[in-house]
């Protein structure tokens, strides 16, 4: 009963951490520009000068001005972006991003389809073998 439960709470674990990393966002090792960013259209990584990281769904120039758009509770704000406090400009990797999530959730169904497949009860056979 309780290697049930145990076997239980590890799945209900590995759920939960799939479901935590399933939707994480792999971005570009090299930086772009913000001309370069808007022309991509994709999510956006933006670090500033003292290292704060800020993350984008997109980046728009309006009247010579870039903007970073933040979807927030079912709106879309707008964060003019000053270039001379940004240190680097990273888009969203679409490729790494999609293999990172399918390993991370094939790897999850493999190890619980593992633990359920597993007996992790001792085995008490006796044999007549004297010991």
């Amino acid at each position: 009963m309780k290697i049930t439960i145990l076997k239980n709470r590890l799945v209900i674990l590995l759920l939960v951490f799939t479901l935590t990393f399933q939707s994480c966002s792999i971005y570009k090792k090299t930086n772009v520009s913000l001309s370069e960013a808007e022309k991509a259209n994709l999510k956006t990584l933006v670090v500033t000068d003292d290292n704060v990281k800020h993350k984008y769904t997109r980046i728009i120039k309006i009247d010579d001005n870039y903007y970073g758009e933040i979807n927030t509770k079912g709106k879309t704000e707008q964060k003019l972006l000053s270039e001379d406090e940004i240190k680097s400009i990273r888009i969203l990797d679409k490729t790494s991003s999609l293999i990172g999530n399918i390993v991370i959730v094939l790897a999850t169904f493999g190890t619980i389809l593992l633990i359920s497949t597993v007996n992790f009860a001792p085995d008490f056979n006796i044999d007549d073998s004297g010991y």
